[in-house]
């Protein structure tokens, strides 16, 4: 369970918390085992012989470094010359009080009620050496919070001062063109995911979240790394080596979610010109949308930005 926050940061709703490289060794000059993957791509080209239809799929993490964001004009060409906009979630990711309101508990519930004594002495240390607040301004803010909310937070603390969202900058070029923005999944749907894990899954969650320390961000620094060198295998494969827990908990953060997908990308490309933009972490492995649209029929084409 240890990695899963680190998979949390590759959901759309971290956003409310909140050139390339061939590098391929680790701070410690060993190459990482996650460089093995072979479909080095972030942009790919759908298309099908029995139509015209053209769409595109980009990979996105939700919230990156400065360092590690970028984005070619030849990007910005093809979601100006696109016919629709799609993302994992819609306009409703312009609805933070509907994200807000998803993130709350049900009355009478408390965030600490997922947590014993020692494990809430921990989250309150976090909360005042980490983020500066008193236990009394932290159960203001975060009482009445799923602990999803303090994962958010935890997971893109180290970014939210010097970060870039993927999601900002499509739907900035999208608005000034004037296109139409859908979503693949509503944040009804996204926020189940989270709300579906047992309250010991959350808890744990919670605590691997902010207890962070040298071996997660040299995680993060890995999955980063992998991004911008546009190895989505490695990315998926880094997500998915991590045991029998993560295997299982991978099945509800990317394989349902993938499978669901498919058809409704496939409504939204009828007679569109459609540029899809999701985690990249749903792109690699054999239930990732790219090899599901292959089995679907459609030629998949990378493009190297």
């Amino acid at each position: 369970m240890k990695y899963l926050y680190l998979l949390s940061t590759l959901l759309i709703f971290t956003n409310f918390s909140c050139s390339q490289s061939n590098d391929s060794k680790n701070s410690e000059g060993e190459k990482s085992k996650y460089e093995e993957g072979t479909k080095n791509s972030l942009l790919w080209m759908v298309t099908n012989e029995n139509s015209k239809d053209t769409a595109f799929v980009f990979g996105t993490m939700h919230l990156i470094q400065k360092e590690y964001f970028f984005f070619p004009d030849f990007l910005k060409n093809i979601i100006k010359e696109s016919d629709k906009v799609v993302l994992e979630v819609g306009d409703e990711i312009n609805n933070p009080l509907k994200a807000m309101a998803l993130l709350r508990l049900e009355d009478g519930k408390s965030l600490f009620d997922f947590f014993d004594e020692k494990q809430t002495d921990s989250i309150l240390d976090w909360a005042e050496n980490d983020l500066g607040m008193t236990e009394s301004m932290f159960t203001m803010t975060f009482g009445q919070m799923k602990p999803f909310a303090v994962v958010s937070l935890a997971s893109a603390e180290d970014m939210l001062s010097d970060s870039e969202s993927y999601e900002q900058t499509i739907m900035k070029i999208q608005k000034e063109a004037e296109i139409p923005l859908e979503g693949l999944e509503s944040l009804e749907e996204q926020m189940s995911i989270f709300d579906d894990l047992t309250e010991e899954e959350q808890a744990t969650m919670v605590m691997d979240a902010i207890r962070g320390g040298d071996e997660a961000k040299q995680q993060l620094e890995d999955m980063l790394r992998l991004y911008r060198a546009q190895n989505i295998d490695s990315m998926y494969l880094m997500i998915h080596d991590e045991g029998d827990v993560i295997a299982d908990k991978e099945n509800e953060f990317l394989t349902k979610r993938n499978l669901k997908w498919i058809p409704r990308m496939e409504e939204q490309m009828k007679g569109k010109r459609v540029f899809f933009a999701v985690g990249a972490a749903h792109l690699g492995g054999e239930e990732g949308i790219l090899e599901l649209l292959r089995r679907e029929g459609y030629k998949v084409t990378s493009i190297k930005l």
